[in-house]
C-alpha cells in the first residue's frame, strides 16, 4: 500500500518540524511502508521554510511565491 500525505503550510514555523516528526512516528508504527510526504509552503512570511530545511524528516517541498489559500495548496499537492 502506498500513501501520499499532503501538508499545506502557511506560517507554520513554530510547529512544522514537530508535525513532521509525529507523522513519521505514526507511519513507523504502522503497516504502511511506502509513503511520501508533500509539504506545500503557501507563501509563508515567517521561518517555515528555514525550519523545514533544518528538519531531518523525509519530505518533498513545494512552494508558492505568494499565499493562494488552503484549497490551492491542496490542488498543487495533488
Amino acid at each position: 500500500m502506498s500513501l501520499s500525505i499532503l501538508i499545506p503550510a502557511y506560517n507554520e514555523g513554530n510547529c512544522i518540524k514537530q508535525t513532521l516528526m509525529e507523522i513519521e512516528d505514526i507511519l513507523g508504527n504502522s503497516d504502511i511502508k511506502e509513503y511520501e510526504i508533500l509539504v506545500i509552503d503557501d507563501g509563508s512570511s515567517d521561518n517555515t521554510r528555514d525550519e523545514l530545511l533544518k528538519s531531518n524528516s523525509s519530505y518533498n517541498l513545494i512552494t508558492h511565491s505568494q499565499n493562494k489559500g488552503y484549497g490551492a495548496s491542496l490542488k498543487t499537492g495533488l
